[in-house]
């Protein structure tokens, strides 16, 4: 089967692909299928995959939370990224 924006499979052996939020006017998100392909993943299972922590609260409804997360940079990226430039100056900083 051809792996479309609409409908991305999953495979559990492989990193998922990006939870992107859309781009159009209606601003939608794009929800990953589980890997069972039998249903979409739940919004803390999106937040699972782009590594929020699992007490992390967001806020408003269904369709707002998963465009918080596909907006989101998943926060080790950001961590990885703010300890990159930690380290290009020399000094030691707390990240």
């Amino acid at each position: 089967m051809a792996e479309t924006v609409c409908h991305r499979m999953i495979d559990p052996m492989k990193p998922a692909p990006t939870v992107t939020a859309r781009g159009d006017d209606r601003g939608g998100v794009v929800v990953l299928h589980h890997p069972n392909n039998k249903r979409r993943m739940s919004c803390r299972e999106l937040a699972t995959v782009q590594s929020f922590p699992i007490d992390y609260t967001f806020f408003g409804n269904r369709s707002s939370v998963y465009r918080q997360i596909g907006n989101a940079v998943p926060p080790l990226l950001a961590y990885a990224v703010a300890e990159r430039f930690s380290d290009a100056d020399g000094h030691s900083h707390a990240v």
